[in-house]
């Protein structure tokens, strides 16, 4: 995400838009994409490096022991990490939607249209998202403490490779964002359609739930990828960056595709509650209450008013909770062990 302290290029990068639907998007596989992405972009650097010298050093020992042997790749693994994330994203929302479709009344027009929300991101969206990366990757690019041994110029081969990587980086980066935030709000829009949610057993509504920690886990581990570059001798601010992003994230990408449906079973828990409470106020002045076809007694109209007001209103349970802690601690984890390696060669080379 950060040029380097020597001179790299740029031609100027048109990154292909990535929605569903696309030929590419259903033929590969999101892992084999990613990797052959990384290596691509990885052979790209060496071969660049032979060819314009800045790897002078040769591609032994000395290359992968230095940073710009392990940043590169580094760089390239991002790169191919965030593309099969923009694939896994957009192919796993319609998966969740399929399994949704049983729980939803689709005979809603509003339902219907948030299903098909589903596939499209909107193209002024994903332009202003482009634009956005490109900014960021420009200015990042180019700042001065990038370049601790000297800025080589705008034209400089070094230069303009780096401007290429990182600019392709924080376009994928920029799309990423908005897909997964179009997506979390169109999820929480579907959550208000489910048709008779369940308060007492929430499994069916699991894959709000799910949805969200599958975005969790793919923040994690990209704010993981952004820790080991802390290791790099410069860039350290605009991977402070990165990292207080993505940990800002995780909770929001857990919490935004479920947030419809906690509402909707806010409204089912206290539509029962009143119900509920009519009935026993019944009871205590000895009539009937309307729609009370179950006549229970004072005693278990009590039982049930306290069962249903304990009833959680998340669709998350405990697998849920205690996955999210474990991505969260591996987003963590990362940072602090970068922070002790970083240290730890800081002392080692004086």
């Amino acid at each position: 995400m950060v040029a380097g302290s020597i001179p790299r290029p740029v031609a100027h990068a048109r990154v292909r838009r990535v929605v569903p639907g696309s030929a590419g998007l259903r033929e590969s596989r999101p892992a084999a994409l990613g990797a052959a992405l990384a290596a691509a972009i990885f052979a790209l650097s060496l071969v660049l490096g032979a060819v314009f010298g800045w790897n002078d050093e040769g591609f032994g020992l000395r290359f992968w022991l230095g940073f710009r042997g392990w940043f590169e790749a580094l760089q390239a693994a991002t790169i191919g990490y965030l593309a099969a994330g923009l694939v896994i994203s957009v192919r796993s929302a319609a998966r969740d939607a399929a399994a949704l479709r049983p729980l939803l009344d689709e005979g809603l027009p509003e339902c219907r249209a948030a299903l098909e929300g589903l596939r499209r991101f909107g193209t002024v969206g994903l332009r202003v998202a482009d634009a956005i990366g490109v900014v960021v990757g420009v200015t990042v690019n180019a700042l001065p403490a990038n370049w601790p041994d000297g800025f080589p110029g705008w034209t400089h081969p070094f230069f303009l490779w780096t401007l290429f990587r990182t600019v392709l980086l924080t376009v994928l980066l920029a799309r990423l964002a908005w897909i997964e935030m179009v997506l979390a709000h169109r999820f929480s829009r579907l959550g208000h359609f489910v048709a008779r949610p369940d308060l007492l057993d929430r499994r069916s509504l699991g894959v709000f739930g799910r949805r969200g920690l599958r975005g969790v886990l793919l923040w994690m581990g990209l704010s993981a990828l952004f820790a080991l570059m802390f290791l790099a001798p410069f860039g350290h601010g605009a991977v402070a960056l990165a990292l207080a992003v993505t940990a800002a994230v995780s909770g929001p990408a857990l919490l935004g595709p479920a947030l419809g449906v906690h509402h909707r079973l806010e409204e089912a828990r206290d539509a029962e509650l009143a119900r509920t409470r009519e009935r026993i106020a019944a009871r205590l002045q000895g009539r009937s209450a309307p729609a009370d076809p179950e006549r229970l007694d004072l005693g278990e109209l009590l039982a049930w008013e306290a069962r249903v007001e304990r009833a959680g209103t998340w669709p998350f349970d405990a697998s849920i909770r205690v996955r999210f802690a474990l991505y969260v601690a591996l987003g963590l984890g990362s940072w602090l062990g970068a922070a002790l390696v970083e240290r730890a060669l800081g002392a080692a080379l004086g």
